[in-house]
């Protein structure tokens, strides 16, 4: 079941639960996954090696939720390239895909 909670998202994940980060399906030349902003940043920083397992999955299976599960990391796909702005319809897909997950 999918909860929302207010507070530290960083704490929660510590605590033992899964989290959901936003991201979009960009790739650098490099193979990793943009992950600039946001949650998706401070992921980055946490685990320097996810932009990359990211960017490969991208690339074999598209800009789709994926799990993480040896991080208890959801993505949640809201654009299609970083510079766009949020994309509803994306987004609406992306929650639809969540569901069979939870």
């Amino acid at each position: 079941m999918m909860r929302e909670r207010r507070g530290d998202l960083w704490m929660y994940h510590a605590a033992g639960h899964w989290i959901a980060i936003t991201t979009n399906g960009t790739t650098r030349r490099d193979g990793a996954a943009v992950m600039g902003r946001g949650v998706a940043a401070q992921a980055k920083a946490r685990y320097p090696a996810l932009p990359y397992e990211l960017g490969r999955v991208l690339r074999n299976r598209g800009n789709t939720p994926h799990v993480f599960s040896e991080l208890k990391i959801i993505t949640f796909p809201v654009k299609t390239h970083w510079q766009e702005p949020a994309d509803v319809a994306l987004i609406v897909l992306s929650a639809r895909a969540l569901i069979p997950l939870c």
